[in-house]
C-alpha cells in the first residue's frame, strides 16, 4: 500500500532561506552530512509539532535522499554531534515488531538551530537533489 501511496511528502510549501544554507555550509563540509542536514531541515519545517519534535522512518528518510541507510545513520551522528539536531529516545518499550522481531524503536529529533518556514528556495515535487544542487553547486 505505501509503495502505491502517491502522496506527497509534504502537504504544504517548504521553503529554505540563505541563513539555512549558511548554517548548514558552516556546519558540515560532506556532501552527504550537507544533504542530510537540508533534509531534516526541511522536514522539520513541514512536519515538527509546537515544541518542534518531529518523527520519520530513517529508511524512508535514506530512500528520498539517496544515500545508504548505513550512511546515513553515520550522517546523523554528525549532525548530532555537532549540534545540528537532538536525537530523541522513546521511554519505555516503543519499539516495532515484524514477524516476530524487533526492527526498530520511534526516535524523534529536534533541530538545535532557528528555522522558520520563509525564503527563496522551495523544495518541488519532492525533489530535495535537485534543491541540494540549486543551494550547494
Amino acid at each position: 500500500m505505501a509503495i502505491d501511496d502517491s502522496s506527497g511528502l509534504f502537504e504544504k510549501d517548504v521553503y529554505v532561506n540563505e541563513q539555512d544554507i549558511e548554517e548548514i555550509k558552516l556546519r558540515f563540509s560532506t556532501k552527504n552530512s550537507r544533504l542530510c542536514a537540508l533534509g531534516i531541515l526541511l522536514f522539520a519545517k513541514a512536519h515538527a509539532d509546537q515544541e518542534g519534535i518531529f518523527t520519520f522512518s530513517q529508511s524512508d528518510f535514506a530512500n528520498w535522499v539517496g544515500i545508504q541507510q548505513p550512511h546515513v545513520s553515520t550522517c546523523f551522528d554528525e549532525l548530532e554531534l555537532f549540534d545540528y539536531i537532538k536525537r530523541i529516545y522513546p521511554n519505555g518499550d516503543q519499539t516495532f515488531v515484524w514477524n516476530g522481531r524487533i526492527v526498530g524503536k520511534r526516535i524523534s529529533y529536534k533541530l538545535k538551530v532557528n528555522y522558520v518556514n520563509e525564503g527563496d528556495y522551495k523544495i518541488l515535487n519532492n525533489n530535495i537533489r535537485e534543491l541540494f544542487d540549486r543551494l550547494f553547486h
